[in-house]
């Protein structure tokens, strides 16, 4: 559930990054920038213990981070970590969906 609920996240914030920006290009540097920033953000790369105070207090807004932490929780059978960060990938997913589709009808 867990793999579904991460890959719903990304398609949605890449239709979102999609729908506003203005070429293929711009769209490309977007998303690769915006994936290696929360990639080393979220703690997938680097533990969050390792990295500076204000790089871990921040961590917490990306989806990276909710999503490790629910992969995590369902290895370690957490009930309440895996629903809460089930419960904040979903809420990135429906606000992304909305942000995307308030962009099409425009």
């Amino acid at each position: 559930m867990p793999a579904l609920l991460w890959a719903a996240c990304l398609t949605s914030c890449g239709l979102a990054l999609g729908v506003h920006a203005r070429s293929q290009g711009q769209l490309a540097a977007a998303s690769d920038i915006g994936a290696l920033t929360i990639t080393c953000l979220s703690g997938f790369l680097v533990p969050l213990a390792v990295l500076p105070h204000w790089l871990s207090a921040v961590a917490p807004a990306t989806p990276g981070h909710w999503a490790l932490h629910g992969f995590q929780a369902t290895v370690t059978s957490d009930t309440r970590a895996y629903a809460h960060s089930t419960a904040v990938i979903a809420a990135i997913t429906a606000a992304a969906r909305l942000v995307s589709r308030r962009r099409v009808r425009r």
